[in-house]
């Protein structure tokens, strides 16, 4: 008895040090079951996904886990025809993003047969081959269809590479089957017969081939790559001596860069067009900017310093330019009138006065249109001042010609006196 106490204590001491270390298995490590009980760098449960974990491609390198890695993100931004009914393109767009919340289809549509579509992968640039895997993950088992369908197209021929009729799995993955090295150009789910009354969610769609690379051209990254979508930055976005380029590759008539290049002696920013036709320019130190082709400012433009420009355009509304003026109803004041405006006033009618342009400063376009005003006035004064030049002119000469017949007509009268009174002298001689 004793030799046997002593045994089962050996037993249980060997036991409790097994448990206590980590092992290493060489070889095949076979699991029954959905999980795998942990308490260190997950939250106690770890799902296995079959075929999917760490599957080994042709090369002998490993595909990673499509939570991680999805070739289908952002596939409908990227070029890709997305077909899924009653789903707007933003719902639709979440279908391929792993941290976005579940796509929610209710249980009278997928019991009808609901099929997502999503065709002219090429075009978006996903290549996908005899090797790589598609698929779609649930929110839970219990928010799954039993029914599903997996379908790839090549060469505009649809092709079964899945089918269940009772799926219990929340993640339906399956291998591109018969391709040939052919790539996908449509991948198509259908669904049917949901498992909850309240109908089905969709966590994410995915799929990537064999020598998938994380989508690294799908997202931003120390290697770079591409965003797509918004991306909202909390805080500041900083780069250490390199650039930001936006850049609208989907239109082909137009494409803005936008950098900022501190490695020169100035640096700065600027903007081109798809040519690298300079649209603007501005360098770090201040010292000039460059405007280029036609410049459209909404509001108020501020320039606390001079202004140099060639030609300075500033338009009127019609009726505004000064040329009423001269028509014939346009009442002129007199002169006098005027006199005594200024007396009164201090400054020309229609003028602003000199200490609300000091205030308010003054509307370029209107003070010129007021400016003309007064010379056109002022024109106005001097015709009417020439007009009556001409007229005293015409009278004087009138008056000229009159006096001088009065001086001819004196002159005779005073050469008929001289002779009547020589002759009158001599008559009393």
């Amino acid at each position: 008895m004793k030799n046997k106490s002593y045994l089962i204590m050996l037993v249980l001491c060997i036991c409790s040090a097994i448990y206590a270390q980590n092992e290493t298995v060489n070889g095949t490590l076979y699991v029954t079951g959905n999980s795998i009980a942990g308490y260190s760098n997950h939250d106690g449960n770890a799902t296995i996904l079959k075929n999917v974990i760490l599957n080994p491609n042709p090369e002998g390198s490993m595909v990673v886990n499509p939570y991680m890695a999805n070739d289908l993100a952002h596939v409908r931004l990227r070029g890709a025809t997305v077909s899924a009914s009653g789903l707007n393109t933003s719902t639709q767009d979440r279908l391929f993003d792993q941290t976005a919340n579940f796509v929610h289809l209710a249980s009278g549509i997928v019991n009808a047969g609901y099929a997502i579509e999503i065709t002219d992968l090429t075009t978006a640039g996903v290549g996908i081959s005899y090797a790589g895997k598609y698929g779609l993950a649930f929110g839970h088992p219990t928010w799954r269809s039993k029914y599903v369908k997996l379908e790839s197209q090549r060469n505009g021929v649809w092709q079964t590479d899945l089918e269940l009729f009772n799926n219990s799995n929340d993640v339906v993955v399956t291998n591109v089957t018969s391709a040939s090295g052919t790539t996908l150009t449509g991948i198509r789910i259908t669904l049917d017969d949901a498992y909850h009354t309240s109908g089905v969610r969709i966590n994410s769609i995915f799929a990537f081939d064999y020598n998938s690379n994380m989508a690294s051209n799908y997202y931003m990254s120390a290697a770079g790559g591409t965003v797509y979508g918004n991306m909202n930055v909390n805080g500041n976005y900083s780069t250490n001596g390199g650039s930001l380029q936006l850049t609208n590759t989907n239109d082909s008539d137009s494409k803005v860069s936008i950098y900022s290049d501190y490695s020169g002696s100035e640096g700065g920013i600027a903007i081109t067009d798809r040519t690298g036709a300079l649209s603007f320019q501005h360098n770090a130190n201040g010292s000039s900017t460059f405007l280029g082709g036609q410049t459209t400012i909404d509001g108020k433009a501020i320039v606390k310093g001079d202004v140099e420009s060639e030609k300075v355009k500033v338009t009127a509304t019609p009726g505004s330019f000064p040329d009423y003026v001269f028509k014939p109803d346009y009442e002129l004041r007199s002169l006098s009138e005027l006199s005594v405006f200024i007396k009164e006033n201090g400054h020309l009618p229609n003028i602003p006065k000199a200490v609300e342009v000091e205030a308010n400063g003054q509307d370029l376009g209107l003070i010129q249109q007021k400016l003309l005003e007064k010379i056109e006035e002022l024109t106005l004064y001097v015709i009417e001042a020439d007009v009556k030049n001409k007229e005293l002119s015409e009278e004087n000469n009138r008056q000229g010609l009159e006096l001088k017949k009065l001086r001819l007509a004196l002159n005779k009268m005073m050469s008929r006196l001289e002779q009547l009174e020589k002759k009158s002298t001599n008559n009393k001689n």
